[in-house]
């Protein structure tokens, strides 16, 4: 798959997620925690697919969008770990309190990935940039 087409790909992704959000302000209580789940169940499967596709790539790629892949899928096992022991609390307080910190995660998350773009942005366009170059020094046929 050409570089341009994992963009557009991460593109329509985007809009999905877009669109799902918007919709969400609508549903009931039970519709959000079947979509909460479905979603989980989702990304956790992108995880364990990106995690393989990590393991084999050891070597091909740098080590530091190795470690970048490590920590982030560490800290969202973190986060979710969390919200899910205190989505058992029934207390208004600590509810409200939950949710303006889910908002605030969510926000992140969104920013998070906003730089994401960005940098795998400059790394296509570098990534082109070398092959130009690579196949300027090839000698010609």
């Amino acid at each position: 798959m050409a570089l341009s087409d994992q963009l557009f790909t991460l593109a329509t992704r985007t809009k999905e997620a877009e669109s799902r959000a918007a919709a969400a302000r609508t549903e009931t209580r039970e519709q959000l925690e079947r979509d909460i789940e479905s979603r989980r169940k989702s990304a956790q499967e992108n995880a364990s697919q990106f995690a393989a596709k990590v393991q084999s790539m050891r070597g091909d790629v740098s080590e530091h969008w190795l470690e970048a892949q490590q920590k982030w899928s560490h800290e969202v096992e973190k986060v979710r770990h969390d919200m899910e022991e205190k989505h058992a609390e029934h207390d208004l307080h600590k509810a409200q309190k939950q949710a303006d910190r889910a908002e605030r995660d969510a926000a992140f998350a969104i920013d998070f990935a906003l730089s994401a773009v960005a940098e795998a942005e400059r790394e296509t366009l570098e990534a082109e940039l070398r092959r130009k170059y690579a196949d300027e020094l090839a000698p010609a046929r």
